[in-house]
């Protein structure tokens, strides 16, 4: 059953998020109602390049764009407040020949952890306190380092380790980072980078 967005005082954002001399490329947010929101994108020479719509609670922070070796990212993330650093990250390549999104996959946090496990060898579960943290503690460009890489931290625990852990109730964190690759079509891969207190 859809949502009837009829009943709602929709506010809304607009504005340019990218150009160049030949397109200009728009965002637009909505806010339909708490935890439910559509983000669209559109560029004066195509009426849609994405057509976002969340409803899971939470909100979606407003596009930005990221510019490496030439090329474009548009990306923003989907937060939950109340659950620490939840988040979800959305990135999306623009394709500078035909103006065109194509999604940038991420790599799983399972295959994150799977790493952590490895590289630490650890035989049994281990549990993640909060989700991501990034640079600043933000959602948006300023999150990015100046090689327009998304550094991140884990914080991780493990109950039978006790190289990871500061004492029983303790807590250490794992930093890395997100770098954009192409493979067949581009990914955020993350690379581990130490273990901290």
């Amino acid at each position: 059953m859809g949502i009837n967005y009829s009943n709602y005082q929709q506010r809304t954002i607009e504005k340019i998020i990218w150009q160049n001399s030949n397109v200009k490329i728009y965002a637009h947010h909505s806010i339909i109602e708490e935890g439910v929101e559509r983000l669209v994108v559109y560029s004066n020479k195509k009426d849609t390049l994405l057509n976002f719509l969340h409803e899971d609670g939470g909100k979606i922070t407003f596009p930005f764009v990221i510019n490496t070796n030439e090329e474009v990212f548009i990306n923003f993330f989907e937060i939950w407040e109340g659950s620490g650093f939840l988040s979800k990250k959305n990135f999306y390549h623009l394709n500078q020949q035909g103006y065109t999104f194509d999604k940038v996959e991420n790599v799983p946090i399972e295959n994150v952890l799977q790493a952590v496990k490895t590289k630490f060898k650890i035989k049994d579960s281990i549990y993640t306190r909060k989700g991501e943290f990034y640079k600043n503690f933000t959602f948006d460009e300023t999150c990015f380092n100046e090689n327009k890489e998304l550094p991140f931290s884990l914080v991780i625990y493990n109950h039978d380790n006790p190289n990871l852990n500061k004492g029983l109730e303790g807590f250490k964190t794992v930093k890395g980072v997100y770098k954009f690759e192409k493979e067949k079509d581009y990914i955020l891969k993350p690379t581990l980078i130490d273990l901290k207190d």
